[in-house]
């Protein structure tokens, strides 16, 4: 039952929540962090993040962080950084008692270009003193990268055309006129080490794969590039499609003949389908088993198979793997834990950015192919053989069995919009976790219309973060939730396996009407320091508590200040502390915090997804934004079709920085 919210405000109270703030922003290149703050609780060394897409100059161009002297004398302090993009100013100096020192992080520009794509993460260590212990703050750079990768043949590159409806295999392939016909007599014609194009005809179909993928490019300024050529029939731009009857539909694997490893490729614009919903073994649409660096795979579509995109552990590591404006949709499986969009493990700087991830993990129109626990949009692996440095960027990420994406190793997820899933976005966390916690950036996400599984499965989760050693939640938005069962949007664990939640910021943050809003779980010994700033939660549920502390003792290890609250259940029901029912101002007494009211809705009310349609002309449903996202390619770019365009249409909406 939902009803119109109630708001409350009360006197400012007596108590110590000012001494917690953060200092202000010292404008929009400038952010500042004081470690200097008083305990009870302390404030959280969250990540200092610096975000940089393509070669536009990082934002913000300066992080502060202030060192102070709590003891009685003066004492000698250093400083250093563990990458060397980063520099610190002044990196030493003597401290009077009581006295501090601001130090400016940047980043070393020349430094920059030697990073992937992907997320970096460093640290910052200090220490006063020679035998104090060091204190230390984790640094994430983002690097993102904006439009089409600009791709040409070399001068010495070879050149290899091939048509199904026009080809003949006698032909030499050189020219679009006398084209190969299969793709394994186009394939032969390539060299390993080498920029070699292979181009296939754009409306053409090959019931065949590419197979056994044994050659590399050049370097990465000069890869091996798997693309098409010409217009189909009509000139819709259709890619060309290869409709594998083998398990994969290209494999790397140092077998047979094979290189040790393979490096440097691209594929780019290609359409892959299994033949048969019969599966003999698992499926995969492109699986990477063999050491390589330097992947990238853009406008391809991918569907039908029981993973979709598979990196892989067996025999070794991968290094900057880019996925960017793919469809990878309908990955499906009757048994087992897979029905992947895209899963992955044993990769370092991984870019995920402006994808389509939709209905994967099941298919309603194969028996016993339904949603379960197991299957996800993406899968991202953690522990020994877990991925380092992924970045997850302008995603839609729509309809997915279970997950819409598990982020078990920490990284970036920034400017995603989820919507449709049973869990939205996962941060950390897992069976086997990394040891230690991982660190996890998630920045003006949008996750939007969480619902259950199945009947057996209720969920709706929006965001959910565990086993962090540090993190950052940043104004993402998570509204309208669908599940009629108790769900949350926000769903801070430390009651699982790992670390449990240290050092966590979460702040700017807007929950709106999602059934049971806000989770702490975990007990103090598995929280902390654990800070929430300046969100909103509003809700027009007349039953559940806007917050839920499940664990009463774990609110000393809780800061709390400035959040709105406004809910339309009973006004003794908007807190819960372990089993107790508070109203707002036992909760400020509880907390320490000045309870607020988050601004009025605009009138009209606030957006959706539906209003965002009706807005564009068009028809005013999901389904209908989904078909335009799935009609994106490279020659059929639609900005209005993508992440960006909803989320800002939303974030306006609701007021969001």
């Amino acid at each position: 039952m939902r009803t119109q919210p109630t708001r409350c405000r009360l006197s400012a109270l007596t108590l110590a929540t000012a001494l917690f703030a953060l200092p202000s922003s010292a404008g929009p290149q400038t952010a500042a962090l004081d470690v200097a703050r008083p305990a009870q609780p302390s404030a959280p060394l969250s990540p200092l993040v610096f975000e940089s897409v393509s070669n536009e100059p990082a934002t913000p161009a300066v992080h502060k962080l202030r060192i102070a002297n709590p003891g009685a004398s003066k004492s000698g302090w250093k400083a250093s950084a563990s990458a060397p993009w980063l520099k610190l100013t002044p990196a030493e100096g003597e401290l009077e008692a009581g006295a501090s020192v601001e130090l400016e992080v940047a980043l070393v520009d020349a430094q920059l270009a030697a990073l992937h794509p992907g997320c970096s993460i460093a640290s910052l260590e200090w220490r006063l003193g020679a035998d104090a212990p060091p204190s230390s703050v984790p640094v994430v750079l983002t690097r993102g990268q904006d439009g089409w990768t600009h791709l040409a043949p070399g001068k010495d590159s070879r050149v290899v055309f091939v048509s199904s409806s026009s080809g003949d295999d006698f032909f030499d392939g050189r020219s679009e006129r006398l084209p190969k016909r299969t793709l394994a007599a186009a394939i032969a014609e390539l060299r390993h080490g080498y920029p070699d194009w292979l181009l296939l005809k754009r409306g053409d179909t090959w019931n065949e794969s590419l197979g056994h993928w044994k050659r590399s490019g050049r370097s990465a300024q000069e890869p091996l590039v798997v693309a098409s050529y010409g217009a189909s029939d009509g000139d819709d731009g259709a890619r060309p499609l290869l409709r594998s009857s083998e398990p994969n539909s290209v494999i790397t694997l140092p077998a047979g003949d094979s290189p040790a490893r393979i490096d440097h490729i691209a594929l780019v614009g290609l359409h892959f389908a299994p033949q048969s919903t019969q599966r003999e073994s698992r499926s995969s649409a492109v699986t990477l088993l063999a050491p390589m660096r330097d992947v990238l795979i853009e406008d391809c579509e991918f569907e039908g198979y029981e993973v979709n995109v598979t990196v892989a552990a067996t025999p070794g590591r991968k290094q900057n793997i880019r996925l960017r404006r793919n469809l990878i949709r309908n990955a499906y499986a009757t048994d087992g834990p897979v029905g992947h969009g895209i899963y992955l493990e044993a990769a370092d700087q991984v870019l995920i950015e402006e994808n389509l991830l939709e209905r994967n993990g099941w298919n309603p129109a194969v028996e016993g192919a339904t949603p379960s626990v197991f299957r996800h949009g993406i899968y991202v692996q953690s522990g020994p053989d877990g991925c380092t440095g992924v970045l997850l960027r302008g995603n839609i990420i729509a309809s997915n069995s279970s997950h819409g994406a598990q982020l078990r190793p920490g990284g970036a997820a920034l400017d995603n919009l989820f919507v449709d899933n049973p869990i939205g976005l996962l941060v950390g966390g897992g069976a086997e976790p990394t040891e230690g916690g991982v660190v996890a950036v998630a920045r003006r996400n949008v996750v939007l219309a969480g619902r259950d599984l199945d009947a057996e499965n209720p969920r709706g989760w929006g965001l959910a973060a565990e086993n962090l050693r540090s993190g950052e939640l940043r104004s993402n938005l998570i509204a309208w939730g669908r599940t009629e069962a108790l769900a949350f949007a926000l769903l801070l664990e430390g009651n699982t396996p790992g670390v449990g939640l240290r050092h966590v910021l979460a702040i700017d943050n807007v929950i709106h009407d999602w059934r049971g809003p806000l989770r702490i779980g975990g007990t103090r010994e598995q929280l902390g320091p654990l800070s929430l700033e300046r969100n909103r939660i509003t809700s027009s549920y007349a039953a559940p508590a806007l917050v839920l502390v499940a664990d009463a003792r774990a609110l000393a290890s809780v800061r709390w200040s400035e959040n709105s609250y406004a809910g339309a259940a009973a006004g003794d029901a908007w807190f819960t502390l372990g089993e107790a029912r508070l109203d707002a101002q036992a909760w400020s007494v509880a907390s320490g915090e000045v309870v607020g009211v988050p601004p009025a809705a605009p009138e009209g009310g606030r957006p959706t997804l539906e209003s965002y349609m009706a807005s564009l002309g068009e028809p005013a449903t999901l389904e209908a934004f989904l078909a335009g996202a799935r009609a994106q390619s490279k020659s059929n770019w639609q900005p209005r079709y993508t992440a960006a365009a909803v989320n800002a249409y939303l974030r306006a909406g609701f007021a969001m920085r």
